[in-house]
């Protein structure tokens, strides 16, 4: 697809720290409208940095580039202080992981609800915009949307304040919601809730969603297609229930497997993903996984890793994808017959 049909069209992303260290290596991403994307990998995968650098909003010390990086068809590359905050203020939509550091603790809820609106659409009047935020928070399920609006965060529960953070997120008509870690301080049922709110909501307004979790069994539920990351780089996307159900990397079958499962027996050991997640390295030529993986060879850390897939709605980067733990190959396993390719999206 072209970049204008693209809600969210990623080229080539890295980024680095202060001294040097690469913390993101070549991330392509796309998000097309009405489209719920999810972004998923261990704790120091990428994820976040991924997704600030893409508004344009890396922490301080990140110093990142990419070949292309755009919403809604308008290029956040080379945009000026004003360009961008007109774009992220109006085609972007952020609810982030933890609500309390994104709430004035000393300003009503509706006020801060309303506070784009009103930044960013001179033609609407504070009226207006209060109701607007009201038959936002009525349509995300709260009973009583005044009481809420007259609030402080602080008077609110945790899901509660999601709510108000996807209310103020959707308030602009925005062309995408960029939703970090939305789930990660609420109790299970109230994630299930909050992450239904959100897709039901986005899907009904056509908005797309980058949503970034560690929970791929979440992603799966709710998400049309997935892109798992580790140290930097997306090492597999595709169909989010494929990508779950049948995963070709190492690393996505170990994020799978070290899921919890309701009904598991007592005795039934967590599954664990051995080693931690590289700090260094990540921009070298080989596989950032060789280090934990139980295939790992000589090849996997020599080289560029080709691309490999089933068909077009599955890719994974690894010599050995979708070969069986004990070193053999599983059941239709591609090397029989996949599409193998050195360059594309990562």
């Amino acid at each position: 697809m072209g970049g204008a049909s693209q809600a969210l069209r990623l080229r080539g992303l890295s980024a680095r720290d202060s001294s040097g260290r690469c913390l993101v290596d070549g991330v392509d991403l796309d998000v097309s409208p009405g489209e719920i994307v999810g972004l998923v990998g261990e704790s120091g995968s990428g994820k976040t940095i991924t997704l600030r650098c893409c508004m344009g909003l890396a922490p301080r010390g990140v110093s990142w580039a990419a070949e292309e990086d755009a919403v809604a068809g308008e290029s956040l590359l080379g945009a000026s202080r004003r360009e961008r905050a007109r774009l992220l203020g109006t085609r972007v939509g952020f609810v982030p992981q933890n609500t309390m550091e994104y709430l004035h603790p000393l300003i009503r809820v509706r006020d801060q609800v309303v506070d784009g609106l009103l930044a960013h659409r001179r033609d609407v009047t504070r009226a207006q915009a209060v109701a607007r935020a009201r038959a936002l928070l009525d349509e995300l399920g709260i009973e009583e949307p005044d009481r809420v609006l007259a609030s402080y965060p602080a008077q609110l529960s945790g899901g509660m304040r999601q709510r108000v953070k996807l209310a103020a997120a959707l308030i602009c008509d925005p062309a995408i919601v960029v939703a970090d870690e939305p789930t990660a301080a609420l109790d299970v049922v109230t994630q299930g809730r909050v992450v239904d709110m959100l897709v039901r909501a986005c899907r009904e307004r056509g908005v797309a969603v980058l949503m970034v979790s560690h929970a791929i069994g979440l992603v799966r539920g709710s998400c049309d297609r997935v892109a798992v990351m580790h140290a930097g780089r997306v090492v597999e996307r595709g169909a989010a229930r494929r990508v779950c159900d049948d995963p070709g990397h190492p690393y996505t079958r170990a994020l799978v497997a070290a899921q919890p499962r309701v009904g598991a027996s007592r005795d039934r050991r967590l599954a664990e993903i051995p080693g931690t997640m590289p700090a260094e390295g990540r921009d070298a030529a080989g596989c950032t996984y060789a280090g934990r993986c139980p295939l790992a060879g000589r090849d996997c850390v020599a080289g560029p890793i080709p691309a490999r897939t089933r068909d077009r709605d599955h890719e994974v980067r690894c010599l050995r994808a979708w070969a069986a733990p004990g070193g053999g190959r599983a059941s239709g396993d591609p090397a029989d017959g996949e599409a193998t390719r050195g360059g594309g999206e990562a």
